[in-house]
């Protein structure tokens, strides 16, 4: 099974933007507690919205939501999710750089990854804001059968 399965959900990327926009304020360095300190070119910033949850709703998954932006020209090296065992991602910046799992880059806007395996992304030129569904309750597998929206 590849690990990842893009989505063709239909979603409201304005909206999306302008709640990014909001809770960057509150946005955070990015820590592992697998890793020593902390990476200040990659910000999060966890928050709850009405729209968010019918997200989820509509995908058919449990999940919480959190902003993240990567600064561009940087790196997320390769590393497994802490707690997550899959996600569903939305990329909201146009120049969409890929994630990379075994060597193989993979280009998506929208998609649920296996982020048990390990993974990494090298940035591109802009600043990149990603949307992420944590899922810690199921598997890729698991989640997979069961997701709407699969392309």
């Amino acid at each position: 099974m590849e690990p990842l399965i893009n989505l063709s959900y239909n979603y409201d990327k304005e909206e999306l933007l302008k709640i990014a926009n909001r809770v960057k304020e509150k946005a955070q360095p990015h820590k592992d507690p697998r890793y020593a300190g902390e990476y200040k070119h990659w910000l999060i910033s966890r928050c709850q919205d009405p729209y968010l949850d019918k997200i989820c709703q509509d995908l058919n998954i449990q999940a919480k939501p959190r902003f993240y932006w990567l600064e561009p020209n940087t790196i997320i090296p390769y590393h497994t999710d802490n707690n997550t065992k899959c996600s569903v991602n939305i990329i909201l910046t146009n120049d969409r750089a890929p994630v990379t799992f075994n060597d193989v880059d993979y280009y998506y806007e929208c998609a649920l990854l296996n982020t048990a395996i390990r993974h990494s992304v090298v940035n591109g030129n802009q600043e990149r804001i990603l949307l992420k569904f944590s899922i810690f309750n199921e598997t890729f597998e698991e989640v997979a059968k069961k997701i709407n929206f699969k392309k």
